[in-house]
């Protein structure tokens, strides 16, 4: 007596399907962190991998700039004001990648570049994680859009 033919589930195709595709995306993730560099801090023309991020000059008083970094934060959906010290000319926040949602501390410093202006300087690090795929880069560039807007001018205005 031959056995009967096999019932195949309706749903085998759909799942054979699905476990390609989490497969696929899988492997994907672990090639963009094997080619991704692995970096989990960005500070202000300090990083080779990021050279577009580069400190930011102003030609208006540190108080008036360290004023507009912490207002520049406090307004961002993305950002968590921490400690203002203007003695120290710095600020401190806890940033939100709305992208990889990804949690980063940023520290800001303001320092008088000896003509009445202000140079600032930004470090945006990862809490974990092995790379950062951008993240602290666009936290540095948002924030840096957000203080020129807040100043009413562009850098080196």
């Amino acid at each position: 007596m031959t056995p009967a033919p096999r019932r195949r589930s309706r749903y085998g195709r759909a799942l054979r399907a699905a476990g390609v595709g989490v497969a696929v995306v899988v492997s994907l993730g672990f090639g963009a962190l094997a080619v991704w560099p692995p970096i989990t801090a960005v500070e202000t023309g300090q990083t080779p991998e990021a050279p577009d991020v580069k400190p930011q000059a102003f030609r208006l008083p540190r108080g008036r700039v360290l004023a507009a970094a912490a207002e520049s934060i406090d307004g961002s959906p993305h950002m968590e004001l921490g400690v203002v010290d203007e003695a120290a000319g710095t600020v401190t926040a806890t940033a939100r990648d709305p992208w990889t949602h990804a949690r980063s501390t940023v520290d800001v410093r303001v320092e008088a570049n000896g003509d009445g202006g202000s140079i600032v300087f930004v470090r945006s690090a990862s809490v974990s994680g092995r790379a950062d795929f951008g993240a602290n880069a666009r936290i540095i560039g948002e924030l840096q859009r957000s203080m020129a807007d807040n100043l009413g001018v562009g850098p080196d205005e």
